[in-house]
């Protein structure tokens, strides 16, 4: 056995057997211990967050629209479906499901103490109510073969507005003239998003096409939904490709989760700045935990070095007992 791994194991264990470790080496461990606690805590808490956030905004709206140009909610842009247009978009990519019709318009609700401003996003029977089922509270998603006028609201929404399951809303639709119509509460639902939460009422497509005179073949955007979410980006090129090369291309536009939420997404990729910036601080003091615990064993060791030099021992030699 070489000198240096005999001194440094005696060093190790200690001497007349002793196994307890100097306190400079245990101050070394236990640091560099927490450093890397706290680099795989962070990276865990980080991921896990982005993900919840991110399974929020791709389960709570369409991961792919189609639209008309310059659409947005009481627009009058309005698309005419046919079984071409359909066949187009199912086509285009086997990641392609859950393809829905939908129409979106202004309305205030009115209770008997309060009344609430909200968008009434109408869907028809191809939606997928998945993860709205998944977070409900009370009730459930409306059928609306049996109930036509059925609607859910958020928790926020349904408290401000003292309402419970099975209460009829007076709802008031704005546009050329007032039209109303009576609704009734199915189901709660709590998404904890807020921007959805405190600006959505869902319910049927078809009782929006009744206040708007809309056709049975018209709806304000298309939607539909990809099996992997890591191919929304490529799959929207894919169909904007598509429908750009069709009759379709001279009014529609085709957009996605990522590029309608830009602001949620930009700020979750900071998050992973935040997370390097924690990971270097930690190998910082990591460092120079090691560093100054290693210089702690060398001046608790200084008597020891001063023999091995007597004894002829070269510099690297004593450096290797240490490393």
């Amino acid at each position: 056995m070489r000198f240096e791994l005999f001194i440094a194991n005696r060093m190790k264990s200690g001497r007349g057997g002793n196994t307890n470790r100097t306190p400079s080496l245990n101050i070394a461990v236990v640091g560099m211990t927490m450093a890397i606690f706290i680099m795989l805590l962070s990276l865990m808490i980080v991921q896990g967050f982005k993900n919840e956030i991110s399974n929020k905004l791709y389960s709570l709206d369409s991961h792919i629209k189609v639209t008309p140009f310059h659409y947005s909610p009481d627009a009058s842009g309005i698309i005419k479906v046919d079984s071409e247009l359909i066949n187009l978009i199912k086509n285009t990519d086997s990641q392609i499901t859950d393809v829905s019709l939908a129409i979106e318009k202004s309305v205030v609700l009115k209770t008997t103490d309060n009344f609430k401003g909200l968008y009434f996003k109408g869907v028809d029977s191809s939606y997928n109510w998945n993860y709205l089922n998944s977070v409900m509270v009370d009730g459930c998603a409306p059928d609306f073969s049996t109930t036509p006028n059925g609607v859910i609201l958020s928790k926020n929404n349904a408290d401000k507005l003292k309402l419970k399951i099975g209460d009829k809303i007076r709802a008031y639709f704005i546009s050329e003239s007032v039209k109303t119509r009576n609704l009734v509460l199915t189901g709660v639902y709590k998404s904890d998003l807020e921007d959805f939460d405190n600006n959505y009422i869902l319910g049927d497509i078809n009782l929006l096409r009744g206040v708007g005179g809309i056709q049975s073949n018209e709806c304000n955007y298309i939607g539909l939904n990809c099996k992997d979410y890591s191919k929304i980006e490529e799959i929207t090129l894919s169909l904007n490709n598509a429908i750009n090369n069709s009759r379709f291309g001279e009014y529609l536009l085709v957009t996605n989760t990522i590029i309608q939420n830009t602001g949620y997404f930009t700020w979750l990729e900071l998050l992973d700045m935040n997370v390097i910036v924690i990971i270097v601080i930690m190998l910082i003091v990591t460092s120079f935990t090691l560093i100054a615990g290693m210089l702690m064993i060398v001046l608790e060791k200084v008597n020891m070095i001063g023999v091995l030099k007597s004894m002829g021992s070269s510099n690297h030699s004593i450096s290797k007992i240490f490393i």
